[in-house]
């Protein structure tokens, strides 16, 4: 499970998260490696609908996402890389 607890910044885009290859990966629900979102856009319910992930809000107030990756091909999750932090380096 990987959770993202943020505060003015966004997940799809600017933060990934490193697979059993060393290689990024974007996805963080499920195995659909083309899928860019979290658990809250599959389902329809993150915050605001037009979203796929309720930090991707990038309002000035805490957010939270969830997602479980299933794709045994990348598990296990061996890191993150974090961008969007108010920050010049992204990656």
């Amino acid at each position: 499970m990987i959770t993202v607890i943020c505060h003015h910044s966004v997940i799809v885009g600017s933060m990934a998260w490193i697979n059993r290859r060393n290689a990024l990966s974007y996805y963080f629900v499920g195995n659909d490696v083309n899928y860019a979102g979290c658990s809250c856009g599959l389902t329809n319910t993150c915050s605001k609908s037009e979203k796929k992930c309720n930090c991707d809000i990038n309002d000035k107030t805490s957010n939270k996402d969830t997602g479980e990756v299933t794709n045994k091909h990348d598990l296990p999750v061996l890191g993150m890389a974090v961008g969007d932090t108010g920050k010049t380096c992204l990656f």
